[in-house]
């Protein structure tokens, strides 16, 4: 299905498909609510979408969708800046205990507007987290770029998110281009980002709607936050979500 996006109205009804898109693509396969029962079905409200410039526009207030840029950006806090930790950025109603990051931002919405993007999940990447033998997947239209941003002293300060986390066996940080659009999904009536509040896992979590691929992901016991590259402990930052360009297809002529 084709999404066209002409005005600030054709959006938001883009926005509302894209909602639908998330219920009918990532609903789990053991929920099968009666036809019969209407309380039994998801109802899943669009988010508000506003134009704010050409190419831009803004989604559920704190969410920021850039077009030409290609870019999603919304505002986050520095949760944890030292020990054990299995996610990179969660709801603030998340498992705030073990995350780098914590955020307002509804998972749902976070997950329409990448939809919206045009964004493609990979389904079943994280289930392949978990063999023993990887299979090869392509999966570089679900690759995400995540870069933190923040002042400090009033100085700008960036830094991207693989390196604000490091394996206390190898000493490294989180490979780069790890981070990829797996997409959560449904069950029952449930959205299960919204349910577990989990955005970004550094430990493989197939509720969050993005994972990292880092050899050690499925391991719960070695990432630890990198005190040298996070904000101070609370400090308001910025998360940006660079998508991939378009691949345009190829002329077969």
């Amino acid at each position: 299905m084709k999404i066209f996006i002409k005005t600030a109205t054709g959006f938001a009804w883009a926005s509302f498909i894209a909602c639908n898109l998330v219920l009918a693509q990532e609903k789990s396969p053991e929920a099968k609510p009666a036809d019969d029962d209407p309380s039994a079905q998801p109802i899943v409200k669009p988010p508000k979408v506003e134009s704010v410039s050409p190419g831009v526009y803004r989604v559920a207030d704190h969410i920021t969708l850039d077009l030409s840029k290609r870019e999603i950006s919304f505002p986050a806090v520095s949760n944890q800046v030292n020990g054990l930790v299995e996610y990179a950025l969660v709801h603030e109603t998340g498992k705030t205990h073990e995350s780098l990051f914590r955020t307002k931002v509804s998972p749902r919405n976070l997950q329409a507007a990448l939809l919206l993007a045009r964004v493609r999940s990979a389904p079943g990447f994280v289930e392949n987290l978990w063999k023993e033998d990887r299979l090869k997947m392509d999966v570089s239209a679900s690759k995400l770029s995540i870069v933190v941003s923040w002042t400090e002293k009033d100085k700008l300060r960036s830094s991207p998110l693989e390196k604000m986390a490091t394996n206390s066996h190898s000493k490294k940080a989180i490979a780069v281009g790890s981070f990829i659009f797996n997409g959560s999904r449904f069950v029952g009536n449930v959205f299960m980002a919204e349910e577990s509040g989990s955005i970004v896992a550094v430990y493989a979590d197939d509720t969050a709607m993005i994972n990292s691929g880092d050899y050690d992901s499925n391991n719960d016991d070695v990432w630890l936050a990198h005190k040298q590259t996070m904000p101070p402990l609370d400090h308001p930052v910025t998360f940006t979500l660079k998508f991939p360009p378009k691949k345009v297809p190829l002329d077969k002529r």
